[in-house]
């Protein structure tokens, strides 16, 4: 089994064969999970969730590197907070993301939660007119769940599965 070859916090669940020409960096979706503190207000992040939904210059979410010239203009199709007893659960979908991103999101729904900024600074940010640093959260609460490939179905393992959604589990009640 490949697993017990990887360290803890690497895993698959699913796995198939590709043509030597597929490239792995280039999916059609993919999906970001991060495990983060209980928000005092998750109906005011709720809202926050469908201003980011759909298409967007990201620049003050991300990263730029100015040298790589990509633009910040990306698209989420879908974004849901879920929340648990301990902690909450932000799921972001989409084709492509900004260096660091996901992380500088979930920044920016803490600073609104917390009454840093309101809903209409929040939008704000999606202004290419405005320019601030949203600095990303710890890289610890952050999963890449899941990449779907134009043709390529995978094969679910499910004893692999079993043990990530196990194992991420622990992981998030132990941040929090």
């Amino acid at each position: 089994e490949l697993n017990s070859y990887l360290p803890d916090d690497i895993r698959l669940w699913a796995y198939t064969r590709v043509p030597l020409k597929f490239k792995p960096r280039y999916p059609i979706d993919r999906l970001y999970h991060y495990v983060t503190s209980k928000f005092e207000n998750p109906d005011l992040i709720r809202k926050a969730c469908e201003i980011l939904k759909g298409e967007h210059s990201f620049h003050n979410f991300s990263k730029l590197d100015k040298k790589a010239n990509r633009t910040p203009i990306r698209k989420i199709s879908e974004i849901t907070i879920t929340s648990h007893d301990s902690y909450d659960a932000i799921d972001i979908r989409g084709e492509s993301f900004l260096w660091q991103m996901v992380r500088r999101i979930v920044f920016a729904f803490k600073m609104l939660d917390s009454g840093e900024f309101d809903l209409t600074e929040f939008e704000d940010l999606l202004n290419p007119d405005i320019m601030t640093n949203i600095e990303p959260v710890a890289v610890e609460g952050l999963t890449l769940l899941n990449m779907e490939y134009e043709g390529i179905s995978f094969k679910l393992d499910t004893r692999a599965k079993e043990y990530i959604d196990s194992y991420m589990k622990r992981r998030a009640l132990s941040f929090y």
